[in-house]
């Protein structure tokens, strides 16, 4: 097999815009770290989301992205941060440029972009990255030299289409199984809107609430008109808070007890980025604190607010709290939560991290109608059928994960 340097089949550029606005400069969208990130691939249909900034002429010539570039995270507070790549699979309807903290790698003749990224998303290659990473302390970062020197291997084109299409065919599905969430999560949250924050919920002639001029009364506690005959509750009459543990203490069961078992840790905001699915790390050793399918988590320290539904039993850390539904109002209670969660970070304590306690819960009140609630648990299905989607993901992303590397060593071949 036949491997060579990044460097001889790439040209290789360390971005260096930032996010000001300059008004004597050109107004571009930035595609930044998180961007990066956070997906394997992104379409002209993505720079949507990606916020707005300015850059000078020469910025733009240097690092405004193009079909079949492939992008990558050069500089992070850890080593695993660094090195994550994403292959841009369209030609953007805006001016889009790559943003600071990544590096632009454009390939030459005789190599596939796509396939070029499913390289550096192997594990030997983000290993090298990780080693190469310079620092330490507070910032770890790669240079133009630590890049290109990483060896990938070096296929007929031929092959390298085909690994490439292998790839993005599952990496297409878990894209439309994303879009398909996205637009079930909008839905049912619009419902929640339209219901419980407008008050046009179904009245008892059918029609909306308000806008048919039924009655309302003021509350003292919330401080504002409520519809008549509702009352104002908190979460704790909805939900069982579980705090999770950090790892020590009377609640971590020992490793050397016959009940320790390797079990899914959830240990914070990092775990729930996939917003309805709970994506945790393999730990050996767990907490007695557990979280079990339907409960709705939420990071209550650091990066505080991260929100998703788990679909199993896992075990929590200190930078989580559990929700657990005493009823079966799963998608209530979970955009109940999420309109507080802005609430609970401005009252959120703590000099140096910030963190949510019980206190900060208590402020979670808000008007009840339980047979209005039980109106909207129509929208539980849509929540499950989000979860079936996540679930589905992860395996594709396993199954992905699982064939870089026979692909990359030649221990599966593509007919």
């Amino acid at each position: 097999m036949v491997f060579k340097k990044l460097s001889e089949v790439a040209d290789i550029f360390l971005s260096s815009v930032d996010k000001k606005i300059n008004e004597k400069e050109k107004n571009v969208k930035l595609c930044n770290f998180t961007d990066v990130y956070y997906n394997f691939d992104l379409d002209k249909n993505d720079s949507k989301r990606f916020m707005t900034a300015t850059a000078n002429d020469n910025e733009i010539s240097k690092f405004k992205l193009r079909k079949d570039d492939v992008v990558i995270t050069k500089d992070s507070e850890t080593r695993d941060d660094i090195g994550i790549s994403c292959y841009i699979k369209d030609d953007f309807d805006d001016l889009v440029l790559l943003g600071y903290h990544c590096a632009l790698i454009r390939p030459k003749n005789n190599i596939d972009g796509a396939y070029l990224n499913v390289c550096l998303q192997s594990k030997m290659t983000r290993t090298y990255f990780s080693n190469q990473a310079s620092g330490s302390g507070q910032r770890y970062t790669l240079t133009e030299k630590g890049i290109g020197d990483v060896k990938i291997p070096y296929f007929d084109m031929k092959i390298q289409e085909k690994i490439a299409g292998l790839i993005s065919n599952i990496n297409q599905k878990i894209r439309i199984n994303n879009r398909i969430n996205d637009n079930l999560q909008q839905l049912a949250e619009k419902y929640f809107d339209y219901w419980f924050l407008q008050y046009e919920f179904p009245s008892s002639n059918n029609k909306p609430y308000k806008s048919n001029n039924n009655m309302f009364s003021y509350n003292d506690l919330l401080k504002t008109n409520i519809p008549q005959d509702w009352e104002v509750i908190n979460i704790r009459k909805l939900c069982d808070l579980i705090w999770g543990q950090c790892p020590n203490g009377e609640n971590i069961l020992p490793l050397n007890t016959r009940e320790t078992k390797a079990m899914l840790y959830c240990s914070g905001a990092g775990d729930m980025r996939n917003g309805i699915v709970v994506d945790p790390q393999a730990k050996t050793n767990c907490s007695k604190r557990e979280a079990h399918p339907n409960d709705i988590l939420m990071s209550v320290a650091g990066s505080i607010g991260a929100l998703c539904i788990c679909d199993k039993t896992i075990s929590l850390g200190r930078a989580a709290v559990s929700f657990r539904p005493k009823t079966k109002h799963v998608a209530y209670c979970y955009f109940i939560i999420k309109k507080f969660i802005n609430r609970m970070l401005s009252v959120s304590s703590g000099s140096i991290q910030k963190v949510v306690n019980d206190s900060h819960i208590d402020e979670i009140n808000f008007p009840y109608n339980e047979e209005i609630v039980s109106k909207f648990d129509f929208a539980n299905q849509i929540i499950e059928k989000c979860i079936k989607l996540t679930q589905e993901n992860n395996e594709l992303i396993k199954l992905r994960n699982e064939l870089l590397p026979l692909l990359m060593n030649g221990q599966v071949s593509i007919i």
